[in-house]
């Protein structure tokens, strides 16, 4: 009861300054003192006052008709429980689960190509002793992965916004699997910067003529040591985050859901005439927990905002000069006119070959453009979400929720699936190739030797043809 007492006291005393205004403001007459009053001082008190401060104002403002115990309930739900999406946000949000259905499906074919060719391996390492990244495989096995849980993670949304299930349930879900979709960009600089060293350095030409070119130990030790820490990291920070924010959520929720049962459960006895003030206050005792959980909430969201933004931007500054560089030596690759001459008009198996070649070069300059429109794209929405919202409980703002499942998802399933296309026709590319090659048909080999490349079979390190 003292507890009780003393938020009555505050709101009573509240009370006693807001009336004092008024009278103040009428006896002036002056219309900028009544609007200070009615707008900075609410504002005012709403900033600075606890969460339980906030609902027993809300509660002690109500005219004795409307029944206080059903009123507050409804205010602590809004408040606290996960908000809804507009209808016109929940519709692109089904369409925009739907296409990272669409890209599993297109990854799993993808891989399954590579693996009727032969080429789906795994955990290797390139004539330069450093970890073999291959856009057909890791890359579009991160791909399956992401797709798949934001498939779920987006499904799942309306299920917590129907209160079905708990967010604080799916909170891990929902923000880790972003550390895949960082990985595959990752990745794709990885395979940049190889491609990028092999070719503004001797290590090429070297290659090419059978030398050896391995790093040295400390070399390789530190570049993929460099690659498994900016890969880790900050995925463990994120998981790190995420499952203390799950937490924080978890008891929020918990809090509230208790709070709101037993006000509907005293709801049926109210009545105007034996209303006493202070049983709701003893109900309402508990939420005193929810203004520290949700400042730390706030704190831990603020963090977690902060990896994601600096991660982005750190691969969008170093990925957009190396695909430049990577992209002009692609489009500079040309079919030597001494190979296609008396064959340009037949079908030779090594002019086809050279136009294929052609095609999946130009595929490859388009895909490196797509994951650095998918990384720019990330960039704004997190700087609003950063550094123009404000409140701590994120997953109550209906604004903040409409960013976070439309602009962030929006674009990566989008550019996924071109990018899950070209893939699959790169991967078919290879399977054609294999098949002729078994058959006994003229071979025309992508690499003399794949090892001393970074990536088997794929046009970054193809020769002219």
């Amino acid at each position: 009861m003292a507890v009780g007492f003393s938020l009555q006291t505050l709101f009573d005393e509240s009370k006693r300054i807001n009336n004092s205004c008024l009278y103040l403001s009428r006896i002036l007459a002056l219309p900028c003192l009544r609007w200070i009053d009615s707008r900075f001082y609410f504002i005012f008190l709403h900033a600075m006052a606890t969460f339980t401060q906030q609902i027993i104002q809300f509660a002690t403002s109500l005219p004795p008709s409307t029944n206080p115990y059903e009123a507050t309930a409804a205010k602590i739900g809004e408040e606290t429980q996960t908000a809804e999406l507009v209808l016109w946000g929940a519709i692109l949000r089904r369409i925009i689960a739907f296409n990272y259905i669409m890209l599993c499906f297109q990854a799993i074919v993808a891989l399954w190509l590579r693996k009727r060719a032969g080429k789906l391996h795994f955990f290797r390492f390139n004539k330069l002793g450093l970890i073999h990244v291959e856009v057909l495989n890791e890359i579009v096995l991160l791909m399956l992965i992401f797709s798949m849980l934001a498939a779920v993670d987006l499904a799942t949304e309306e299920l917590a916004e129907r209160h079905l299930i708990r967010f604080s349930s799916k909170m891990v879900l929902h923000t880790c699997k972003f550390s895949f979709a960082a990985a595959v960009c990752w990745l794709f600089l990885w395979i940049l910067g190889i491609e990028a060293t092999l070719n503004l350095t001797s290590l090429g030409t070297r290659a090419r003529a059978g030398a050896t070119i391995k790093f040295s130990p400390y070399a390789r030790f530190a570049l993929n040591g460099s690659l498994l820490a900016v890969l880790a990291v900050p995925a463990i920070i994120i998981l790190w985050i995420s499952i203390v924010r799950s937490t924080i959520v978890g008891a929020i929720e918990a809090t509230s859901e208790e709070v709101i049962a037993n006000l509907l459960q005293r709801a049926p006895t109210y009545s105007p005439e034996n209303y006493n003030p202070s049983s709701l206050l003893e109900i309402l005792k508990p939420t005193e927990s929810i203004t520290p959980n949700s400042r730390r909430l706030g704190y831990t969201t603020k963090i977690m905002l902060y990896v994601y933004l600096a991660q982005h931007l750190f691969i969008s500054a170093i990925y957009l000069p190396t695909w430049i560089i990577v992209s002009r030596r692609l489009a500079q690759e040309a079919v030597p006119a001494d190979k296609l001459t008396g064959i340009s008009s037949t079908n030779s198996p090594i002019s086809d070959h050279c136009n294929a070649l052609l095609r999946v070069r130009r595929r490859v300059i388009k895909h490196g453009f797509l994951i650095i429109l998918e990384e720019v794209l990330y960039l704004p929405p997190l700087v609003y979400m950063l550094f123009f919202f404000k409140g701590p409980r994120f997953y109550t703002d209906p604004n903040f929720l409409l960013i976070d499942n439309l602009a962030l998802h929006g674009p990566s399933a989008i550019t996924g699936n071109i990018i899950m296309a070209f893939s699959i026709q790169n991967a078919f590319y290879t399977l054609q190739k294999s098949k002729n090659s078994a058959e006994g048909e003229t071979k025309v080999s992508l690499s003399p030797d794949p090892e001393k490349a970074n990536i088997d079979d794929s046009p970054i390190e193809s020769p002219k043809c």
